[in-house]
C-alpha cells in the first residue's frame, strides 16, 4: 500500500486499485482500522498494521477529506 498526495494505491500479483482522495467523502478510525467511506454504505476497509506510519495516514486523511466522523 502506497500513501501519497494523490490517494492510495494497492498493487498485487492479481492487480492494483488506486483510490483518490476526492474518491472518499469520509472516514472513521477504530481499535487499529481504517474505514474509507465512498458512499454512506460502502467503505474500504484498511488495517493500521499494513501501514508504516498511522501518524501519516491521518495527515493525509485530515488534510484531504477532513477530520474523522465519530
Amino acid at each position: 500500500m502506497l500513501l501519497s498526495e494523490q490517494g492510495i494505491n494497492c498493487k498485487s500479483d492479481y492487480g492494483e486499485s488506486k483510490l483518490q482522495w476526492t474518491d472518499i467523502y469520509q472516514w472513521k478510525y477504530a481499535k487499529g482500522i481504517y474505514l474509507l467511506y465512498i458512499t454512506s454504505n460502502m467503505f474500504y476497509i484498511v488495517p493500521s498494521r499494513v501501514l508504516t506510519s498511522e501518524a501519516d495516514m491521518n495527515i493525509l486523511l485530515t488534510n484531504n477529506i477532513g477530520p474523522k466522523k465519530k
